[in-house]
């Protein structure tokens, strides 16, 4: 009979974070684990080991201990616990694969709704919802959430996030994505999850990042169907247009394509407009090549920053969804989120 137990996902991060004391410190941390005899598995964020809680407990303090006396002044640790069947564990990770980072970019300063990433959305801050949603999508997946403000950075480590601060002049979440990505080298590939969508599904990262490794497109996003006038004709509801081999052709703020032979009020109906998602992956390279363009004219009319992409010549894969969840752009919107939240079930959301 194979014997239940439980393993331990121990994330470390130093704080403040200044790269070579960083790695001196983890360095200390890991040598503690691998002198304990533990069976476990160093990964950029966190090393994974097996045993009872009883069994890594003191472990974890003497890790905690040994990484603050190497001069951290302070260490956070993350710990997720997972049951499985022991034998069902495997330590070792494919040679050669694309690895996917996860980036949640999130700043307080919202013109409409200041500090959306920290407001309750039932139990929990609407960020910290986008995070679970993030580490739902692989289980060894590095997630990051980016933020110019000290108050998200304590909330988020509050819950056990890893999170680096970024630069507060920061244009975009593209820009603070860019920041975080070239820090990391050891990551090939960067999804940007809007940290104000709290409903975003696993799936849908996964979509993403299937696509990037494909490596057909060097950025990739999605699109659901518009089935409804109001979606259509709101300017804040960006509409894609994609060709047959689903790389995008245009983004814009008007209802595209123009369909002449139909009448304007049964477009909704026609199956032929797709409303563009805020997520998207890029290879990592691309990410920091399109963080130093400048904006283009086209970018400029419609205020999108991915037309700055195709503009350059950046090829933009679109795949599709069933499903688009609200974001909190606005106060009226966490209450629409809250109404959803009590409806909503598995992979969707759980407060």
């Amino acid at each position: 009979m194979q014997k239940n137990t439980k393993t331990v996902n121990l994330s470390l991060q130093v704080v403040p974070l200044n790269q070579t004391d960083s790695y001196a410190i983890i360095d200390q941390a890991i040598q503690t684990i691998a002198a304990s005899g533990v069976k476990h598995r160093v990964q950029p964020f966190s090393t994974v080991m097996e045993g009872t809680l009883e069994e890594l407990w003191p472990l974890l303090l003497k890790v905690k201990e040994a990484a603050e006396q190497a001069g951290g002044n302070e260490l956070l640790l993350n710990i997720q616990v997972h049951s499985h069947k022991t034998s069902d564990v495997h330590f070792e990770q494919k040679t050669g694969e694309l690895r996917p980072l996860v980036v949640i970019p999130a700043r307080y300063a919202s013109t409409r709704f200041p500090g959306k990433p920290l407001v309750r959305l039932g139990t929990k801050p609407v960020i910290q919802h986008v995070w679970e949603q993030a580490l739902k999508s692989d289980p060894g997946i590095g997630v990051i959430i980016a933020t110019d403000d000290e108050r998200i950075a304590a909330e988020a480590r509050r819950f056990g996030a890893l999170v680096e601060l970024t630069d507060p002049e920061h244009a975009s979440g593209t820009d603070r994505c860019a920041e975080v990505a070239d820090r990391h080298p050891e990551f090939d590939l960067v999804v940007n999850v809007q940290g104000d969508e709290p409903f975003i599904r696993p799936e849908q990262i996964r979509s993403v990042v299937d696509m990037l490794k494909e490596q057909r497109f060097p950025i990739a996003t999605l699109a659901k169907p518009i089935s409804t006038v109001e979606d259509l004709e709101n300017p804040n509801v960006v509409k894609v247009v994609f060709g047959l081999q689903h790389q995008a052709v245009y983004f814009s703020r008007h209802p595209v394509p123009f369909l002449r032979e139909d009448r304007r009020e049964s477009w909704a109906q026609s199956n032929a407009h797709y409303r563009h998602l805020g997520i998207y992956g890029f290879r990592r390279e691309t990410l920091l090549e399109i963080s130093q363009l400048p904006p283009s004219h086209l970018e400029q009319h419609e205020k999108l920053e991915q037309l700055r992409w195709l503009d350059n010549g950046y090829r933009i894969g679109v795949g599709t969804t069933d499903w688009a969840g609200p974001g909190i752009d606005t106060p009226e919107d966490l209450q629409v989120a809250e109404a959803l939240l009590n409806t909503t079930t598995g992979d969707d959301i759980q407060s």
